[in-house]
């Protein structure tokens, strides 16, 4: 739930002497109460019961760090009407955390799915299985559909595979419907339904039309999904039914959108860094298409850029916003597909973002990993601010609703010093709209015309040798720097279009460059470890104090690639063996590691198909403990709110 976080300074000694005599502050912010503190995993050994059977369960419960979690629980399980049947109290594990249980089915049973509910530290979890007269399927059909289908003018080919569950080729008889959703107004609108029928030995293939389905005469952003239902029939007259909706079916190619760690508020006088995922219709990242970001300020053009898309994605970084920005309006829009231009065919994707206020406009921006990090690596996370590097900057890696790391990191006077050239990128905003002084106004006139022509402006190479030879440093083959001192905190950048200051003096020749009127900002990295325990999300903030008081702080995601801290590696001596023989199954992990093991026919799952537990669902789950990961409302200075993430 929600509850209301009070801080108050001398308050005890105003209410004595009286508001005015003595100095005291207050505030009070919302702040989200998370009560979950372990991540409870419900197995049963089959998805489906018949009638007479006995149900096996485990309940695994962990940390959030996947450490075992030796609590009482309470289970009890529910048929489909919500009767409860069993019900167990004051369950105690019997290794590292696990809880078995059995429930006998009776040779009656209401058919249809079943609810297993465990109650741990006050929360409640669940997880359903079926009771069903079934037959157990002998063989699986495999339809392979296409990608998704954008020409509907061609016609595409469907290939269904039908195996027994030993691995042999059926031989039988194949029945297809094909037909695409979202025909309508409606997703649930169907077109009409095409049948195929043929002999099937282990495999068969047939062409889809999306034309002969009614998609001809659709809008160009048409969005449905292919629904291929096949049915294999054997010569003795078993049957096995297959559902594939896999299949998108566009009329455009390229899906665009901001990404969702992409910030929704922007620091006046430091730059803006966001993400625009671009992927095909089925989701698979798109590379070598042309995007165009722009930027309007205030209602105002004020940034303009076409990026290529590299791994599904582009990162846009624009020049910093002014403090009389409000509100910036961002616009994406996809102008050529591998150099083949696309005209207005395709929709923008907008994002709103707005102003983050200070009342002595010192902000600091920690910006994000352009990729997921490794567990073993070190994060280099840059920290930009407004105000000069003279403070001491204290950071917390927040993950799974714990603090996993926590540092201060001494940001010197010393450091190197940017000036940012705003006028690169965008136009100048004037408050008062007036124009600046004639003797810079040719110069900009002639930086607007670069910028239409797509130019950027590069600063001297001699300015730019003599900084790399002053502060460059050699890079290893993982991105890290060699031969660095932790104690040195100057930074590296060699961007084109930045002017360096090195402790505080100038290195610009006024001789070769105009005038220009450009913020200073200075530039510390911090280096994190990356540990098991972040994974697969953490957010790390970073603030400082101010002299007067006043706290100066940013946040962001830290995405890591998933990976389980003890690794297990399952062998079999060979891959099959008759009926009655011994199967010598070897484990290998940690010492002092608890194993639990099963083994369960192939077919059974063939009924309920992703009904196992696996490492994805484990930290899909560890990603939930994530508070920050919501939106919240919080109120900004001088009584303005604003929702951020």
């Amino acid at each position: 739930g929600k509850a209301t976080l009070k801080v108050c300074g001398n308050c005890a000694q105003a209410a004595r002497v009286g508001e005015k005599e003595v100095f005291f502050f207050h505030n009070s912010t919302s702040v989200i109460i998370e009560e979950r503190g372990s991540a409870v995993f419900i197995q049963t050994d089959k998805p489906v019961y018949k009638p007479g059977q006995t149900a096996f369960i485990n309940v695994i419960t962990t940390t959030p760090n996947l450490r075992p979690l030796n609590t009482p629980m309470e289970a009890y399980i529910a048929d489909p009407r919500g009767s409860k049947m069993i019900q167990w109290r004051d369950l105690k594990p019997v290794c590292c955390g696990v809880v078995n249980m059995s429930f006998p089915i009776s040779d009656q049973p209401i058919l249809g799915d079943w609810t297993i509910f465990v109650e741990v530290q006050g929360q409640t979890y669940n997880k359903t299985f079926s009771i069903q007269k079934y037959v157990l399927p002998r063989f699986e059909v495999i339809i392979s559909p296409p990608k998704y289908i954008v020409d509907l003018d061609r016609c595409e080919q469907v290939n269904i595979t039908a195996r027994y569950t030993y691995g042999q080729p059926v031989q039988g008889k194949l029945t297809v419907s094909t037909t695409i959703h979202g025909i309508g107004y409606y997703k649930d609108e169907i077109g009409p339904t095409v049948l195929n029928s043929m002999d099937i030995d282990d495999t068969a293939s047939f062409n889809v039309c999306a034309n002969a389905m009614g998609v001809s005469t659709l809008s160009d952003h048409f969005r449905g999904v292919l629904v291929v239902e096949a049915t294999v029939t054997t010569g003795d007259g078993s049957t096995q039914t297959a559902v594939d909706d896999s299949t998108p079916v566009n009329k455009q190619l390229i899906d665009i959108e901001f990404s969702p760690d992409t910030r929704r508020h922007f620091k006046p006088g430091l730059p803006y860094i966001g993400k625009v995922l671009v992927s095909y219709p089925d989701g698979s990242p798109a590379n070598n298409i042309t995007v165009q970001v722009k930027a309007d300020v205030n209602r105002a053009f004020f940034y303009t850029k076409e990026f290529v898309s590299d791994d599904g994605m582009i990162i846009f970084d624009i020049p910093a916003l002014p403090n009389i920005a409000q509100n910036v309006w961002l616009d994406a829009k996809v102008l050529a597909i591998h150099g083949r231009e696309v005209g207005e065919s395709y929709f923008s994707s907008f994002l709103s973002i707005s102003n983050w206020y200070s009342p002595s406009k010192c902000h600091i921006l920690v910006q994000n990993p352009p990729r997921k990090v490794k567990v073993g690596k070190k994060a280099v996370l840059t920290v930009l601010s407004t105000c000069p590097c003279d403070f001491d900057l204290h950071y917390e890696v927040v993950s799974r609703g714990n603090i996993v790391q926590s540092g201060l990191h001494r940001a010197l006077p010393d450091h190197v010093i940017i000036r940012r050239d705003i006028e690169d990128d965008q136009e100048p905003l004037q408050q008062d709209g007036t124009a600046g002084s004639q003797e810079k106004e040719g110069w900009r006139e002639e930086r607007r015309q670069e910028r239409k022509k797509g130019h950027r402006r590069k600063h001297p190479k001699g300015l730019v040798e003599e900084l790399q030879v002053k502060v460059a440093r050699t890079m290893g083959e993982d991105g890290e720097e060699e031969g660095r001192d932790d104690d040195d905190n100057r930074t590296r950048v060699l961007e084109e279009g930045v002017i360096k200051f090195i402790n505080g003096t100038s290195t610009q020749d006024p001789s070769t460059s105009p005038p220009l009127e450009l913020p200073e900002v200075c530039e510390t990295r911090i280096q994190v470890l990356v540990t098991h325990a972040m994974a697969p999300l953490s957010r790390v903030v970073v603030y400082y104090i101010r002299p007067n008081g006043e706290g100066v702080a940013d946040s962001m995601q830290l995405e890591v690639e998933p990976e389980f801290e003890s690794k297990v590696v399952l062998s079999l001596p060979y891959n099959e063996t008759l009926p009655g023989d011994r199967v010598d199954v070897a484990v290998k992990s940690k010492p002092g590691s608890c194993v639990c093991m099963a083994s369960v026919d192939k077919s059974v799952y063939l009924l309920r198909p992703g009904f196992q537990l696996t490492k994805e669902t484990i930290f899909r789950e560890l990603e939930s403990f994530d508070v920050t990961h919501g939106e919240t409302e919080e109120r900004f200075w001088w009584g303005y709110s604003a929702r951020r993430r």
